[in-house]
């Protein structure tokens, strides 16, 4: 079985290849920041993380990752378009409740948009459904779908 932390470098890893050294991201939902401390060291983008978590984002200033603690759209609405070269929401989307607006003003402020997502659908995910009720919780996944 693969480790957690070996699963999380994977999709770091992944995300990296996608952005361009020395731009601006917005990291979504960055919870403790890894990615965005990630990309900082491999990348030396110009970061900034939002997250609702007071502790996540007090993660994030612990590693020295500059973040935002509240309202992903407020956070996003202070900025003009275009600001971000990329706006990143990995692992965020299934969490919000109005995701089509996070994503239209992710592609307002920045020049490109990844998202990344769990996929539920995945065998091992479908049989922990099927035989606990509810979605897979982890040291991956380590929320409940009511949180």
């Amino acid at each position: 079985m693969t480790p957690p932390a070996e699963k999380r470098t994977v999709d770091m890893q992944i995300i990296a290849d996608w952005v361009e050294p020395h731009t601006r991201v917005l990291d979504l939902g960055c919870g403790r920041g890894e990615l965005l401390d990630y990309l900082i060291q491999s990348k030396q983008v110009s970061a900034l993380g939002v997250d609702l978590d007071f502790e996540k984002i007090s993660a994030c200033v612990r590693r020295g990752v500059p973040a935002y603690q509240g309202d992903m759209i407020a956070c996003m609405a202070a900025f003009p378009a275009r600001h971000f070269d990329r706006v990143i929401c990995s692992r965020t989307v299934q969490e919000l409740t109005a995701p089509a607006t996070v994503i239209a003003e992710a592609l307002r402020v920045a020049r490109s948009v990844t998202v990344g997502f769990v996929n539920h659908a995945f065998w091992k995910n479908r049989l922990d459904l099927l035989t606990r009720g509810r979605k897979a919780q982890n040291a991956v996944y380590t929320t409940t779908w009511a949180e």
